[in-house]
């Protein structure tokens, strides 16, 4: 091979890659690469995990069957369901555990944002890598057709050598242009509809955790969530669900009439399916209401009182019940909630009379605000 075509090859490859070590830390190149090379296993990956949502319209009809199971039973039921290891990502995931925690709608908010943030950052670097990939190449391209004939005016004075050799020096230009059009552009291209899709995802994902922890209508959700999609693809979308309604339905047991109509959020009513639980509450205001009372009502009651009570009266005040009482507190708030509450029992120590009332006083104060709003 010609000395004049490796030279060129050298001088675009190493000079490119040498530039690109000056431009970026080692580690967002490692990355970059990484990313790259994901794409070639993409296909197999969506073909072994047929399972996981691949689109947003499997991702909605996924969420709006975790939302009514949510509405159905209390949103702690989403801890026991397999579905949620079939999300998507990570990112999907630790959100619907946070809101399975009870944890504060604006924390997750937060931390689902700030993730979302990082997350985007860290594509704007990969993008901006190919960015200057792009530019490096061609630069290093015109060098190399510089040197080659500064090399070969110097040392092929000879016409007919001279001529052979100047056609030679284009390696270096073309060499620039075949790889920024047939290779960094198509990657480009291809790893920033990859990177659209995932933001994509996420921003279906934090507003529908979002929503689910709130207690909206499934139907509410479904059309909220489907703003998020092309027109062309709502139809997509209706076909994907009626696909899944027979699978959905007959896991869940889905009745038809489980849901409110849209028309009907303003006024809607997150109510237990045994409403005599609270309605004692209410229709009982003869007679006093002790925390003791608590234990009569079904797991989706207490879900619901559990929304408005903060966590640390609650350690407090289950102190001095029995131990059925407790457990029956204990698996009604999610596995980690009721870790949490458990250390904090231990950090206290003794607590007097008092503040144990003070603390059972407060969440039966919630209870009949719960119940009088029906």
């Amino acid at each position: 091979m010609n000395i004049y075509i490796i030279l060129s090859i050298l001088i675009v490859l190493l000079g490119s890659l040498i530039g690109l070590l000056l431009f970026y830390p080692l580690s967002i190149l490692i990355q970059t690469v990484k990313t790259a090379l994901s794409l070639t296993n993409q296909k197999f990956r969506c073909i072994l995990d047929k399972n996981k949502p691949t689109t947003p319209q499997d991702l909605i009809s996924f969420f709006v069957y975790l939302s009514k199971k949510a509405w159905r039973e209390g949103v702690l039921s989403l801890e026991e369901d397999d579905g949620i290891f079939r999300l998507y990502d990570q990112y999907t995931y630790n959100g619907l555990i946070l809101s399975i925690d009870g944890i504060d709608p604006k924390i997750i908010e937060d931390v689902l944002s700030s993730k979302l943030f990082s997350n985007q950052t860290q594509q704007r670097k990969i993008d901006a890598v190919f960015q200057h990939t792009t530019i490096l190449l061609n630069i290093m391209g015109v060098l190399a057709f510089f040197i080659s004939t500064i090399l070969i005016f110097q040392f092929e004075p000879e016409t007919i050598t001279f001529k052979s050799n100047l056609t030679l020096v284009l390696i270096g230009p073309l060499l620039g242009l075949l790889l920024t059009f047939f290779v960094i552009y198509p990657i480009r291209n291809r790893l920033q509809c990859r990177m659209d899709i995932e933001t994509l995802f996420k921003i279906i994902s934090k507003d529908a955790i979002l929503l689910i922890q709130t207690g909206y209508n499934p139907r509410i959700l479904e059309q909220k969530l489907m703003s998020y999609i092309n027109e062309d693809d709502v139809t997509a979308f209706e076909k994907v669900k009626n696909e899944r309604r027979s699978e959905i339905e007959q896991r869940t047991e889905i009745s038809k009439n489980s849901c409110t109509e849209p028309g009907e959020i303003e006024n809607y009513s997150i109510e237990p399916k045994n409403s005599k639980d609270l309605d004692e509450f209410r229709i009982q205001p003869a007679r006093e209401l002790k925390f003791e009372d608590l234990a009569r009502l079904d797991g989706r009651a207490l879900q619901i009182i559990f929304k408005y009570v903060d966590y640390n009266d609650l350690a407090i005040a289950i102190r001095s019940m029995s131990e059925v009482f407790r457990n029956k507190i204990f698996n009604n708030v999610s596995t980690l909630r009721a870790e949490m509450m458990k250390e904090e029992e231990e950090k206290m120590g003794n607590i007097d009379y008092d503040s144990i009332q003070y603390s059972q006083s407060k969440i039966l104060y919630c209870c009949k605000n719960v119940g009088r709003k029906g």
